[in-house]
């Protein structure tokens, strides 16, 4: 027997529904925490443009409609970024490629969103203002991300 499967023996089924609790609590911190960031930055985003929603659940849809169909779009476009890094050499046209495309599938997630939902109508420069803002953030927080692993595999 191996040193996991003793101590999986040894452990009460209260301490094992301890630890799932735990974890489950954790992750429901993380995603609630990643849907307030969406939800305060949509809606301040929609305040600043003045944007109608009837409700606060309205967005909150929205949101969740977005962060549904961004899942499906960011596996169609890894294939336009693999296509589009093998045919561009510089650092900076890189970048600029990198976050057109990605801008182009969360506006498409962004778009679809809003024409499934009839209480939200979101302008078309307010879609691909708020999906060139999300391609940015998440390009940074990428390569920070990047950097960190970096110095950590240096130390």
């Amino acid at each position: 027997m191996s040193k996991l499967d003793d101590v999986s023996e040894k452990t009460s089924v209260r301490e094992k529904l301890g630890v799932i609790t735990v974890i489950t609590v954790i992750l429901t911190i993380a995603i609630g925490f990643v849907m307030g960031i969406y939800f305060f930055g949509f809606a301040g985003l929609f305040n600043l443009f003045g944007v109608k929603y009837d409700s606060l659940f309205t967005l909150l849809t929205f949101i969740l409609f977005v962060l549904i169909i961004c899942i499906f779009t960011d596996i169609f476009a890894k294939i336009p970024r693999i296509i589009f890094s093998h045919f561009i050499s510089g650092k900076y046209s890189s970048i600029i490629g990198t976050i057109m495309i990605e801008t182009c599938f969360a506006w498409i997630a962004i778009f679809t969103a809003d024409e499934l939902l009839t209480d939200i109508n979101v302008p078309l420069s307010v879609e691909l203002f708020a999906a060139l803002v999300i391609c940015i953030a998440e390009y940074l927080l990428e390569k920070d991300n990047e950097k960190q692993k970096q110095s950590n595999d240096s130390e």
